[in-house]
C-alpha cells in the first residue's frame, strides 16, 4: 500500500470511528503497514494518524484485535520524533496504560505497550523528554511484567521501559515544581520487589545488569 493513501484512511477512521469497530480495525491495521517504512511515519503523524488510532482504542476498548493493530502501529511510530511528540501531547501514553490493563493477559499487547511508554519518555539524545510523573503507566508496565512473568520479551520490555521512567532525578522534578520522581513511584510500588525477584530468578543471565540498574 501506497503512503499516498494516508489522507483517506485517517479520514475515513476519523469520520465512521463511532460506527463501525470493522473499519477502524482495518484503518488500525494499514497505518501499520505503512509506518514500516520510515518515510511515511512523520506523515501519518502529520495527517492526524495518532489522534485516529487513539480514538479507535478507545472507542473499543474490549476488540483485541483492534488493539493489538494500534499498539503494534503505535510502537512503530513512537521511533519517530514527530510523531513521538504528537503521542506526548495527546496523553497516548495514559491511552497505551489503559489498553495495557483492559487486556493485561496479551503478551503483544504489554511488550509493545511498554516500548511505546520507554520511547515517550525520552527524546533522541536518551534524556528524559517530560515532566509529569508516570503513575498510571508505571501500574500497567508491573502489572503486565507480573502476568507474564514467563515471557522474557514482556519482561525485559517491561525492565527497559522502568529504566526509561526513572532516570530523571527527584531534584530535577522538584524544579518543575513536581511532588515526586517516577523513580520514587516505582519504589513505593508493591509490586516491583516481587517483579524483580522473579525476574532475576527466571532470568539470571538475560536481565541481571537491567535488575541490578533499577535496584
Amino acid at each position: 500500500i501506497s503512503g499516498q493513501y494516508t489522507d483517506v484512511i485517517i479520514k475515513a477512521m476519523m469520520q465512521f470511528y463511532e460506527r463501525s469497530c470493522e473499519i477502524e480495525r482495518i484503518g488500525c491495521g494499514l497505518l501499520w503497514s505503512l509506518s514500516m517504512l520510515v518515510k511515511n511515519r512523520s506523515l501519518i503523524a502529520e495527517k492526524g494518524g495518532i489522534e485516529a488510532i487513539l480514538n479507535a482504542q478507545l472507542r473499543y476498548k474490549s476488540d483485541l484485535e483492534l488493539q493489538i493493530m494500534g499498539m503494534g502501529a503505535l510502537k512503530v511510530l513512537s521511533f519517530d520524533p514527530r510523531a513521538k511528540k504528537v503521542m506526548r501531547r495527546k496523553f497516548g501514553t495514559d491511552v497505551v496504560a489503559l489498553i495495557m490493563n483492559e487486556h493485561t493477559f496479551d503478551a503483544t499487547i504489554q511488550s509493545d505497550g511498554c516500548v511505546i511508554i520507554g520511547n515517550c519518555a525520552v527524546d533522541e539524545a536518551g534524556n528524559f523528554a517530560e515532566t509529569r510523573v508516570y503513575e498510571r503507566e508505571i501500574e500497567a508496565v508491573l502489572a503486565g511484567m507480573a502476568a507474564h512473568e514467563r515471557s522474557l520479551v514482556v519482561v525485559e520490555a517491561a525492565l527497559f521501559t522502568l529504566m526509561s521512567l526513572a532516570c530523571r532525578t527527584a531534584t530535577s522534578f522538584a524544579s518543575n515544581g513536581c511532588s515526586n520522581s517516577n523513580a520514587t513511584v516505582i519504589r513505593k510500588n508493591n509490586l516491583i520487589n516481587i517483579a524483580l525477584e522473579k525476574a532475576f530468578d527466571k532470568y539470571p543471565n538475560e536481565l541481571a545488569m537491567i535488575i541490578l540498574t533499577l535496584i
